[in-house]
Formats: structure tokens, sequence, C-alpha cells
């Protein structure tokens, strides 16, 4: 029975590697930095980034069932420009600015609406490559881009 659980447990992590050669091909040529799955978590409201099919990109509750079904299980693919794309693991879709400070998932492509660069200014900030605005997240607003201002919303 071990050595079942064993070949089991190999078979999914190489499927899951074979997963992420294909969804770092999906988002578009360049030569990556480094690419890995990461969990934002915004500096104010404790909330974590999340993508899902019903709710799109959205800020929850930060919990074990949500990172293992791939919700909070954030893409993070970096480019040599010092841009990075954002894609959901459980949706295959990219973080995309939409302008007037609606975000929301769309198929990843290279646009800079789906470029952001990533600076450390009390926490990680993700600024817009296309509006130039910051991703931003409020009790308020919730999830938007918004002016870069340096608040803890903007920090992740």
């Amino acid at each position: 029975m071990r050595t079942i659980r064993r070949i089991a447990s190999i078979a999914s992590t190489a499927a899951t590697l074979m997963a992420a050669t294909s969804l770092a091909l999906a988002i578009g040529a360049g030569t990556a930095q480094a690419d890995s799955y990461v969990q934002y978590v915004n500096g104010y409201t404790g909330l974590c980034l999340d993508d899902s099919n019903s709710y799109n990109w959205r800020t929850f509750s930060c919990n074990q069932g949500s990172w293992d079904a791939g919700y909070q299980k954030i893409y993070h693919h970096e480019y040599n420009d010092g841009t990075e794309r954002l894609m959901g693991a459980a949706t295959g879709l990219c973080l995309r600015d939409f302008g007037g400070g609606r975000v929301g998932h769309a198929g990843c492509d290279t646009s800079q609406a789906e470029s952001w660069f990533h600076t450390y200014d009390n926490g990680l900030r993700l600024r817009n490559q296309a509006s130039g605005w910051c991703l931003d997240d409020s009790p308020q607003a919730h999830l938007r881009t918004f002016p870069c201002n340096g608040l803890a919303y903007q920090a992740w």
C-alpha cells in the first residue's frame, strides 16, 4: 500500500510540474527570472488574492482549502523587464486591469493590462504597466486598481 501511495505521489508531482510548464508556455513569450506559485496577502485587510470562475478576482479569507483548490494559488511569472503576470491556478486566467479601477480575469496575453511591476515600499506593491495604478484592497472599495499612494491597502 505504501508503494502505491508513493507512486501516486510521484505521479501527482509530475502532473503538477507538467501543468506548471504548460501554464508558463500559455502566458507568452519571454525569459522568466522566476516562476512560482505564491499567495498574496493584503497588508491592511489580511485577505488573500483569490480567483475563481464563480467570483472572478477578489480578496477572500486566507485558508488552506482555497489554496488547495487553487483559488489563492497564484502563478507568478516574472519577465526580464521587471514585469510579471499573475494567473489564477484554478482558472488559468490572468489578472487584468480593465481601466477605471476595475480588475478581473481574462485569457492570458502579452498586453500591458496584464503586466504588473513590483516594487518594495513598506510591502510589495503591484503597479499595472498600462494604467500605472496599484493593486488596492480596502474594506470600502474591495479589490481594484487605484493611484499608487503608499498606503497599506496597496501592500501585499
